[in-house]
């Protein structure tokens, strides 16, 4: 009896295996990839930059590469009510520092749009949503048709990508994500000034015009960067570090749907 209780148990988990890798075949590649990466990746010193880190956690990138590798790094977002969450998910972190703010072209006061965290029955994925363009919460009317009544504005402090690196003294950026709802192009303009150039750069591009998003991708291959577009994210390389393996596999696992 025993015997083949334990044989029906295998069975299941051979049987769900099977079935993830066919139904989400990039969430199953996920897991491949976190353990394949983990030879390359456990340095100390290795550094990431995020820009819209929300809390943390929802279709977040980057949080299963920090809590397995112990990252060090800034993680920045804007919105209070995401900040506050975010701090609950690092609180266990001493290598990551939190910034409430948001990144603009200069050191100001900017209006931020998110969704009220406490509109009932949301769909999950609203509670990502947030950005200095209100338009851009709107074109997910189709999804949420209620979404215009549910929008909330509060007053963000900004700084410049430069001053968010000379103020935390980063001497390596290894990994720059930013995620800023339509306001990508406008802080990937300012690598440029960064005495610290980024090894690997993930941005999100769906919001992105035909003509902006070509201008970003010239931008950044003057630069020095190779670039592979994916659906909703584009990763840019940089262009000396393509046949190192370990950028390669980290290329490979930040390509997956987020």
């Amino acid at each position: 009896m025993k015997s083949l209780l334990t044989k029906g148990i295998n069975h299941i988990i051979k049987y769900t295996v099977f079935a993830t890798s066919k139904l989400w075949p990039n969430r199953f590649s996920e897991f491949r990839e976190i353990k394949r990466l983990s030879a390359h990746y456990n340095s100390p010193d290795f550094t990431v930059v995020q820009i819209g880190a929300n809390n943390g956690i929802l279709r977040d990138p980057i949080f299963p590469l920090i809590k397995r590798y112990g990252w060090k790094g800034v993680l920045v977002e804007p919105v209070k009510h995401h900040f506050r969450q975010l701090q609950e998910t690092y609180r266990a972190f001493p290598s990551i520092i939190l910034e409430n703010c948001a990144i603009t072209e200069n050191q100001e006061t900017k209006t931020m749009y998110s969704v009220n965290p406490e509109t009932p029955l949301a769909p999950v994925w609203a509670a990502g949503l947030s950005s200095l363009y209100e338009e851009n919460l709107l074109k997910h009317k189709k999804k949420f048709p209620d979404i215009s009544s549910h929008i909330i504005q509060e007053e963000v402090q900004c700084m410049t990508l430069e001053h968010l690196v000379s103020k935390h003294r980063l001497k390596r950026i290894d990994l720059l994500c930013v995620d800023a709802e339509g306001y990508d192009f406008q802080i990937l303009k300012q690598v440029h000034t960064l005495d610290v150039r980024p090894k690997v750069i993930l941005y999100e591009h769906k919001h992105m015009d035909s003509n902006v998003k070509k201008q970003t991708k010239e931008m950044l291959q003057r630069l020095g960067y190779t670039i592979n577009e994916k659906i909703q994210n584009t990763i840019a390389v940089a262009y000396h570090l393509k046949p190192n393996a370990p950028f390669y596999l980290i290329e490979k696992y930040l390509s997956l749907p987020v």
